[in-house]
């Protein structure tokens, strides 16, 4: 690993002091593509799911922890120090009503039911569209087939996906 970040023209790493600290490299080859997308956010990424929490935040009236990539969730919602809830956030650029289901991985899937399990915690998933927010449990059921992108030519953006029917999903006003 990292010998792709040698490579790479960005690497952004996460690590719970610095969160958004950023490295600059000269970019080589394909490898970087595929570690910029399985690990690593942009400073526009990082965003967008900043205003996301801000929302979620006002919302369940708690704080939100950003926690480190390798846990696989975006974010632990807490009251008073105490961890109340985990969100998984995704922003979309087209309508909640676009589809019938909303698609996420199902590996993402996996991990979140684990930590739901071994914390007894609820694992949400959020997702802000271009028409309004909301979110649903992970909990929750669905349906697994195989999709994903294919835009990026990066081989782990399409295998196992979960499709969560919209119905299940409740609005953030």
């Amino acid at each position: 690993m990292a010998q792709f970040r040698k490579d790479c023209q960005r690497v952004y790493v996460r690590t719970v002091a610095r969160p958004y600290r950023k490295r600059r490299k000269a970019r080589k080859d394909a490898k970087c593509a595929i570690l910029k997308s399985e690990l690593l956010e942009t400073d526009a990424d990082l965003k967008r799911e900043a205003a996301v929490i801000k929302r979620l935040c006002a919302r369940f009236k708690c704080e939100a922890i950003k926690l480190p990539i390798h846990q696989r969730l975006d974010y632990a919602l807490t009251r008073k120090g105490i961890v109340q809830a985990f969100v998984e956030i995704k922003v979309r650029t087209v309508a909640s009503t676009t589809f019938d289901t909303a698609m996420i991985a199902l590996d993402k899937v996996i991990a979140a039911r684990q930590v739901a399990h071994a914390t007894k915690k609820p694992v949400l998933l959020a997702i802000q569209w271009t028409d309004k927010l909301m979110f649903v449990d992970f909990a929750a059921g669905f349906s697994t087939k195989l999709g994903g992108r294919t835009d990026r030519n990066i081989m782990t953006d399409y295998g196992l996906v979960a499709h969560y029917n919209i119905g299940d999903f409740k609005e953030i006003k």
